[in-house]
C-alpha cells in the first residue's frame, strides 16, 4: 500500500484537523499514502466539505467524541448502467422533488418520497438486473441533489455510465467525463410510508393509450386546474364540465369496474410525461392507472407508480 510496511488502521476513521491550514474543519481518512520518521504515518483525507487533503498524523486527531453508530465505514459501491435508464428513474422522481433519499442494496436503487406539498408520492425500484454492473460492498441509503446530478447527465454522452459512491460522493463517468457530488445528510429526508388503497376502477393502457392519456392532459391544462377521470362501460374518460370547455377524451375501451374522481391536471400532466419516459427507457409496453371516488389515483408503469391525491370540488 503506497510502500508502507504495514496498515495503522486509519482508513475510514473520522478525524478533525488540529493545525496547518485546514485547522477545525473534519472528515474522513480516504487511505494511508507514506510514513515520515518523527511525524508518523501521512493520510489523504476527504473533508466535509470536500476537498482531499493531506496530512502527517500530528496534524490531525480521531474523534473520539461520537458514538459507535456514527462511525464512518468505508466502502465502495459501484454500478454501470445504460444512461438513459439513470436519467428516467431521476426524472420520474424529480417531477415531485428536487432533492430525495435512495436506498441501494443487493435488490436493486428504491427511492419512496413525497412532494413538499404532500400531494403527490412516488415509488421506484431500478432494480440490480436493470444494471450492467452491480458491485455493492455494504448495503446504504443516501440523499441527493436531483437537479445537479440531471443537469450533468444531460450534458454528456450517457449510453454507458459509471457511478461510485463512498460515504462521502456519488461520482458519475461517462465518455471520460466525470463529476463528483457531495451526498446530503440523509438524516434529514424521512422515511416515506405508502398508503393502502382499495380501487373500485382499473384501466391497463397501451403506449398509444398512454400517449393519448397524455395529450388529453395537455388539452385539459389549457383550459382548467383539475380534470375528472371516470370508467364507465368499459371506457376510461378524461373530462372536464361543461363550464371548463367541456373536453371529452374515450382514452381506452378494456376498463374495469367503475369509479369517477377530481385530480390536479398539472401533477397529473407531470406525471404523464414522466411515465411516458420510463416506458421507453424500460421497453415497457404499458401502464396501468387505478383510482375510485375521492381516493388517490395510482398509476404505475413496471417498477415504479404515482400516487396523487384527489382534488374535491365543493358540491353546489
Amino acid at each position: 500500500m503506497n510502500g508502507l510496511e504495514k496498515e495503522f488502521g486509519l482508513k475510514g476513521k473520522r478525524v478533525k484537523i488540529v493545525k496547518g491550514e485546514h485547522e477545525g474543519k473534519t472528515g474522513v481518512v480516504l487511505e494511508e499514502t507514506g510514513y515520515t520518521e518523527g511525524y508518523g504515518v501521512v493520510c489523504k483525507i476527504k473533508l466535509d466539505d470536500g476537498k482531499e487533503v493531506e496530512y502527517s498524523h500530528d496534524f490531525f486527531e480521531i474523534e473520539k467524541n461520537r458514538e459507535k453508530k456514527e462511525e464512518t465505514v468505508w466502502y465502495e459501491n459501484e454500478f454501470t448502467i445504460d444512461g438513459k435508464k439513470m436519467i428516467a428513474f431521476l426524472d420520474a422522481i424529480g417531477a415531485l422533488v428536487d432533492e430525495t433519499k435512495i436506498k441501494i442494496t443487493n435488490d436493486g436503487w428504491e427511492a419512496k418520497t413525497v412532494d413538499p406539498a404532500h400531494v403527490g408520492l412516488i415509488h421506484f425500484l431500478l432494480k440490480d438486473c436493470e444494471f450492467e454492473e452491480y458491485n455493492i460492498e455494504q448495503e446504504i441509503e443516501i440523499a441527493i441533489d436531483i437537479l445537479k446530478i440531471l443537469n450533468f447527465l444531460k450534458l454528456v454522452d450517457y449510453k454507458q455510465l459509471h457511478i461510485k459512491i463512498t460515504p462521502l460522493t456519488l461520482t458519475m463517468a461517462s465518455n471520460g467525463i466525470s463529476r463528483g457530488f457531495t451526498l446530503l445528510d440523509v438524516s434529514e429526508y424521512p422515511d416515506t410510508k405508502i398508503p393502502d388503497m382499495s380501487y373500485t376502477a382499473k384501466a391497463k393502457l397501451s403506449k398509444e393509450e398512454t400517449d393519448k392519456f397524455f395529450r388529453a392532459l395537455k388539452i385539459a391544462d389549457s383550459i382548467t386546474q383539475g380534470v375528472k377521470i371516470k370508467i364507465e362501460d368499459e371506457k376510461l374518460i378524461v373530462f372536464t364540465r361543461e363550464d371548463e370547455g367541456n373536453l371529452r377524451a374515450e382514452i381506452c375501451t378494456t376498463a374495469e369496474g367503475e369509479g369517477e374522481s377530481g385530480y390536479p391536471v398539472d401533477y397529473l400532466l407531470d406525471m404523464a410525461k414522466k411515465i411516458e419516459l420510463v416506458m421507453m427507457a424500460f421497453e415497457e409496453g404499458e401502464c396501468t392507472i387505478e383510482f375510485a371516488k375521492d381516493y388517490p389515483i395510482k398509476i404505475s408503469c413496471g417498477d415504479m407508480y404515482y400516487m396523487l391525491a384527489p382534488r374535491i370540488e365543493a358540491e353546489d
